[in-house]
């Protein structure tokens, strides 16, 4: 089960909706394979499975009442947004893949918001790989290393959690800091590096209603 997001922002006008992930190769198309979207404010997930045909009353297995897309279990299609940055579960028996398609964000529209007191899924909102420092805290970030953002690490099958410290550390005063200035650090307070790549998700804990935003790559406005 890995943690995927979307890095898109809109197709036209038109808001990314479950509906414009497309399954890829690998996906099955029994409904066997779930993806769970986390909806913080109900403290829920809501879950979709995809099925290829269209529900039929004289065969009602595997199949979607509108015809092939995500549906909820029972068949029904589903219809909710996926908004830039917003990661999710994806769960498969196989190996596979899905695509999104949509438009690239600018960089002064890439801002992502956590709710207070949540661990929301987030993810690199453009479409090329990242360092955890290109996650740039915004407005309600705690500096003092409160918040905490978890990347899952599918080689050791841990977590890497960073911390935000916004002080070069000090032997003087070890508390909230880093040891190679501001950005985030382990728990010990030594700066970290490592890659996101494009449509990886993570977890974001805040104690505050809290942003951030990812630095624009080169070649992205």
């Amino acid at each position: 089960m890995d943690i995927v997001g979307t890095h898109f922002q809109n197709i036209g006008d038109t808001t990314i909706n479950i509906q414009d992930v497309l399954p890829g190769a690998g996906i099955d198309m029994f409904g066997r394979d779930v993806l769970r979207a986390w909806e913080p404010v109900a403290a829920t997930y809501i879950s979709a499975r995809y099925f290829d045909e269209t529900y039929d009353e004289a065969d009602t297995d595997y199949e979607n009442d509108l015809g092939p897309g995500w549906a909820d279990g029972d068949g029904f299609r589903l219809d909710f947004p996926i908004i830039a940055g917003q990661g999710f579960w994806l769960q498969t028996r196989n190996n596979a893949s899905v695509t999104i398609a949509g438009e690239v964000l600018a960089a002064k529209d890439n801002l992502v918001s956590t709710l207070a007191g949540k661990m929301d899924i987030i993810c690199n909102t453009f479409p090329v790989d990242i360092n955890i420092q290109d996650v740039l805290p915004g407005v309600g970030i705690d500096m003092f290393g409160r918040d905490v953002l978890r990347v899952w690490d599918p080689v050791t099958a841990t977590y890497i959690s960073a911390r935000y410290f916004d002080e070069t550390y000090d032997e003087a005063d070890t508390d909230y800091e880093n040891d190679l200035g501001p950005g985030w650090a382990d728990g010990d307070g030594f700066r970290l590096n490592f890659p996101i790549t494009a449509g990886q998700g993570f977890w974001l804990q805040t104690r505050n209603n809290a942003t951030v935003s990812f630095s624009a790559p080169a070649g992205i406005l």
